[in-house]
């Protein structure tokens, strides 16, 4: 499970160049035996001439949670509070295209 959102004016013509955005994501690992999930952010900008991420940081890395409830719940909080800081465009696999890089950005608010 991972979410991208980005801050710009025009969700339809896809991420532009040096367009800020966070990452969030849940790792499942197996730590000594027992499931645990990880939520993760990443922050950065996107380079369209150089199709990647620039300047990429971890802002969020937590402790394993025993239950992925407990993941998805700080997951979506995590969400919420970028959402406000004005981070309004989801881009979310395109699961229809046979393109495996496509996706589809969305306004969220």
């Amino acid at each position: 499970m991972w979410y991208t959102y980005y801050k710009k004016e025009d969700a339809a013509s896809g991420p532009p160049e040096r367009a800020e955005f966070v990452t969030l994501w849940i790792e499942t690992r197996d730590v000594n035996g027992e499931l645990l999930f990880f939520v993760h952010e990443k922050h950065g900008w996107w380079s369209e001439e150089q199709q990647q991420p620039l300047h990429m940081h971890s802002t969020l890395s937590t402790d394993g949670f025993a239950s992925r409830a407990d993941a998805i719940e700080l997951l979506n909080r995590q969400a919420d509070a970028r959402i406000t800081e004005g981070y309004i465009y989801s881009a979310e696999p395109d699961y229809t295209s046979s393109d495996a890089h496509a996706f589809v950005l969305n306004r969220v608010k």
